[in-house]
C-alpha cells in the first residue's frame, strides 16, 4: 500500500498525485486546524476572513507572494463594504421597506464596488473585495472589526505556515 501511495506521488500522469500536490495539500490540511486550534484557544473563533486570504491567494493563481497584498486590501474593502450596506438597509427600511431596500442597497453597492476599480484603484476595489463582500453580506449580525482582525492576524499566521511551509518543504515559494 505504501508503494503504491508512493508511486502515485511521484508519478507525473493524469489522475496520479503530483509530489507538489501532495505536499501542499498536506500543509494545508495541517495548517488550518493549527490555526484553528490557536483561535479556540485565546477564544477568538472568527477566523473564516483569515483563512479567505491563503485560499483566495490560491484561487487566483497568484505567483507573487507581494500578490497577497492585493487580497488582504480587498478583503478590508468588502468587509466594511458589507458593514455600510448593513447600516444603509437598517436606515432606508423606514422608507421603502425591507426588500426595496435591500435591492437598492444590494444593487448600488455591487455596482459601485466594481466601478470604483477604475476609478479610483484596483487594488482595494478587486474580485477579492466582492468574494469578501459578498460572504459577509451573507450573515445576519455584521462582526466587522472583529472580521478584519481575523484577516490580518489570523491571514498573516496562516500565510507564513502556508507558504512558509511550501518555500522550506517545495524549494519554489511564489515569486518576491
Amino acid at each position: 500500500m505504501t508503494r503504491v501511495l508512493a508511486e502515485k506521488i511521484n508519478h507525473q500522469e493524469h489522475g496520479m498525485i503530483k509530489k507538489e500536490t501532495f505536499i501542499a495539500a498536506t500543509i494545508i490540511s495541517v495548517s488550518i486546524p493549527t490555526v484553528n486550534l490557536i483561535g479556540q484557544l485565546v477564544h477568538f473563533t472568527d477566523l473564516w476572513p483569515g483563512f479567505f486570504v491563503v485560499l483566495l491567494y490560491f484561487i487566483g493563481k497568484n505567483t507573487k507572494l507581494s500578490d497577497i497584498k492585493e487580497v488582504a486590501a480587498g478583503g478590508l474593502v468588502g468587509l466594511f463594504w458589507a458593514w455600510w450596506v448593513d447600516l444603509g438597509i437598517a436606515f432606508l427600511i423606514p422608507y421603502t421597506g425591507f426588500l426595496v431596500a435591500l435591492s437598492l442597497m444590494v444593487g448600488g453597492s455591487c455596482f459601485l464596488l466594481i466601478i470604483l476599480g477604475d476609478l479610483i484603484s484596483p487594488v482595494p476595489f478587486n474580485n477579492y473585495a466582492f468574494i469578501y463582500f459578498l460572504t459577509a453580506a451573507l450573515f445576519p449580525e455584521q462582526k466587522t472589526l472583529a472580521w478584519a482582525g481575523s484577516l490580518v492576524v489570523t491571514g498573516t499566521l496562516f500565510a507564513f505556515l502556508v507558504l512558509g511551509s511550501m518555500k522550506l518543504l517545495l524549494k519554489a515559494p511564489p515569486q518576491e
